[in-house]
This record gives C-alpha cells, sequence and structure tokens, in this order.
C-alpha cells in the first residue's frame, strides 16, 4: 500500500508513513484465512498457539538526525565565499588582483564546508529514534550502540524547538519532559524531519497511556 500524502510505499500495518510522517488510514479489507502465508499472520497476530497474547506494543514511526540540519552553516560559507569574490573583484584594483588570495580563501571555504558535511553525515549515521505505542527509544552509535528508552506514560511536556533555517527545512528539536524519570528527565530529538507531526504522535499515545492506567486502577 502507498501513503495518500507522499505515495511512499508503507508496509501493512503501519500506523503512519516513516517518510512524511502522515497518519496512514485503516486496510479495508483483512487478509484472506484460506492462504496459508496470511493464516500464519494472523496466528502471529494473535498470539502463539499456547493462549499466551499478542504484545500489545506496534512500531509507530521511526527516523534518524536529519543531515539538512548544517543548512544554516552551509547558508553562511555560501555568503563567505560570496564576500570573498566581491573582495577580489572589487576591492583590488586590476594591477593588484591576484590569484593567489582567491584560492586560498576558497580553499579554506571548500575545507571548512566538506568537515561540516562530513558532521553531520556522521550524526545522521549514528542518532537513530524509534516510537512504539508504549515507549520513545533514543539509539547512539555506529559500531557501538546506546539505546535509551523512556516510557511514554511519563512524558509531562513536549516542545518543538526550530530556527529560521530549521522551519524552512521542516526539521526541529523535539524536547520531551519527564521528571519522574530520574534517568532521563528530559530527552532531546534533534534534527527530526516534521517535528510537529512527531510531537503529537508523542502526545497523543502518552495521553492514551494515562487514560488506559488510570481505567485499570480504577477497575482495581
Amino acid at each position: 500500500m502507498k501513503c495518500p500524502k507522499c505515495s511512499v510505499e508503507v508496509t501493512h500495518g503501519d500506523r503512519f508513513c516513516k517518510s512524511c510522517g502522515g497518519e496512514l488510514p485503516e486496510p479495508e479489507s483483512p487478509p484472506k484465512r484460506d492462504d496459508p502465508s496470511t493464516a500464519d499472520a494472523l496466528r502471529s497476530a494473535k498470539g502463539k498457539d499456547d493462549g499466551t497474547p499478542a504484545p500489545e506494543e506496534v512500531q509507530l514511526w521511526e527516523g534518524r538526525y536529519s543531515i539538512k540540519e548544517g543548512a544554516n552553516v552551509w547558508f553562511m560559507l555560501a555568503c563567505a565565499l560570496l564576500g570573498i569574490l566581491i573582495v577580489h573583484l572589487f576591492v583590488f584594483n586590476a594591477e593588484n588582483r591576484s590569484s593567489t588570495f582567491l584560492l586560498v580563501a576558497g580553499g579554506i571555504v571548500l575545507v571548512l564546508f566538506l568537515l561540516s558535511v562530513a558532521k553531520y553525515f556522521v550524526s545522521h549515521l549514528t542518532n537513530k529514534y524509534r516510537i512504539t505505542t508504549q515507549r520513545l527509544f533514543l539509539i547512539q552509535g555506529f559500531l557501538s550502540r546506546t539505546t535509551d528508552e523512556v516510557e511514554l506514560i511519563r512524558v509531562d511536556d513536549i516542545v518543538v524547538k526550530q530556527t529560521l533555517f530549521e522551519r524552512l527545512c521542516k526539521i526541529g528539536t523535539i524536547v520531551v519532559e519527564t521528571p519522574s524519570d530520574r534517568t532521563h528527565p528530559r530527552v532531546e530529538l534533534v534534527g527530526v524531519q516534521n517535528p510537529e507531526v512527531v510531537k503529537e504522535m508523542i502526545r497523543k499515545y502518552g495521553r492514551m497511556r494515562r487514560e488506559k492506567s488510570a481505567l485499570f486502577v480504577e477497575q482495581v
């Protein structure tokens, strides 16, 4: 099936598009039971044959640190290169004009650009985020990896921070406040694509978890 907003192929059963973050419609019809492969899938969804219930946790979204976080740095480097060209053409007269200044200054800008691209690309590879119906995961590292998780039921406040360039690139930083979690009282998801959509996803399922917990306490 495809996402109705961006037409990107999505996996059957996903609730949100991994590309644009939009909410996906419910499947029109369940798979047929006479197909052996679908029968196995139905048994897996319901649980094991011994009566063990299927887990309620479902993955909602997965994303990485966006390399577009470097847009503001690249813009400033482009302005610096433009300034170098202006100085070379209009400050120095034709007699004193030397290509050495242009080559050295341009080379410095090029090196800074390549270093910034490498930095943001490494951050893209080493920072991964994942949200399920119960937890928020922060996965860091490439060869060695560290995985931190936060229960959505503990989320108290969510804030989206965006600079001008981040707004233009549709990225931002999501700050998740969890005062009751002593290990991770404050979590930041930096360079998230479509941060408002992801923020609403965390808020929605965090609220659902609290309501479900409150209902269980009342029933007890």
